[in-house]
């Protein structure tokens, strides 16, 4: 599983680079699991429940997940500071999370922790008609962001 990086040149609204890692969710979902010994599914319920945010009882995902996140914001960091030197240019980040980034509680707040600057997911709910659909998947439409752009043609 991976993570794609863009920078966005918000002025122009276009991407002037892109980065993959090797860490996505489903490394944070092994990881997980392999200091736990849990299940798929209870593991998959402690993120999105628990996530980085707060301890549940004897399990601390926050902590076991600790050298993970770090590992994972240098590589955010690298990647900011790579773009800022090649195309010479100052960087202010804001960061927009968006596909399985929101099944893991206190990500956002990790990132922006970690990065001194604001990180929040892609909302995409003031573009959609308000209905008994969109209200179901508000929490969810970050994870079709990738779906809803492969359907653009």
């Amino acid at each position: 599983n991976t993570s794609s990086l863009m920078m966005l040149d918000r002025s122009k609204k276009i991407p002037i680079a892109l980065h993959t890692t090797n860490t996505g969710y489903e490394v944070f979902l092994r990881d997980s699991r392999n200091n736990t010994q849990l299940d798929v599914a209870t593991a998959q319920r402690l993120l999105k429940e628990f996530g980085l945010t707060k301890a549940s009882g004897p399990i601390n995902p926050a902590a076991i997940l600790a050298a993970l996140c770090a590992d994972y914001t240098a590589e955010i960091k690298r990647f900011i500071t790579s773009v800022s030197e090649t195309q010479k240019i100052q960087v202010s980040p804001h960061i927009l999370l968006f596909n399985q980034s929101q099944s893991i509680l206190g990500f956002d707040s990790m990132i922006s922790k970690a990065l001194g600057a604001p990180a929040n997911y892609l909302d995409v709910t003031d573009m959609l008609t308000p209905n008994d659909v969109t209200t179901y998947f508000k929490s969810d439409w970050p994870a079709f962001i990738p779906l809803m752009g492969a359907s653009i043609r």
